[in-house]
């Protein structure tokens, strides 16, 4: 997954692509960072959808707080995603949508790094395949 991504589209616009019933009052986003509130979609023993924010990316077992900030898990590789011990509980039993409209890459150029925002071709939010799990007080 990428290490910055936008959200701008309106709730009401989201429930009818993502099919949930819940409101919230979300702002566009055209930076999320890791550590950052999202809004993603859960789902429940029913079939139900629901939209909740959530902390992105995972604590490592042993992070480190520096200057504030804390070391996060962004990605899971699908082919070691059950054998993993910090994602195999949360791919078995907490898969979650990560709602999004564009994404940054970066390019390592000479100069310096530029980052390339990259969406789809009609503008439309998509989502991410993510995991979930509570920590702490998130």
């Amino acid at each position: 997954m990428c290490g910055r991504y936008t959200i701008s589209e309106t709730v009401s616009k989201l429930k009818v692509s993502f099919c949930f019933k819940n409101s919230l009052n979300l702002q566009p986003r055209f930076n999320l960072a890791p550590g950052q509130a999202a809004p993603i979609i859960t789902g429940d023993d029913r079939g139900s959808r629901h939209l909740t924010m959530m902390d992105w990316g995972f604590l490592s077992e042993n992070y480190k707080i520096k200057s504030g900030a804390t070391n996060r898990m962004i990605n899971a590789r699908s082919e070691t995603l059950l054998e993993k011990k910090s994602f195999k509980d949360a791919a078995v039993s907490q898969r979650c949508l990560i709602l999004a409209d564009g994404f940054y890459e970066w390019k390592h150029d000479v100069g310096g790094k530029k980052a390339y925002y990259i969406y789809k071709k009609d503008h439309k939010s998509f989502a991410f395949a993510g995991l979930w799990r509570s920590e702490g007080n998130n």
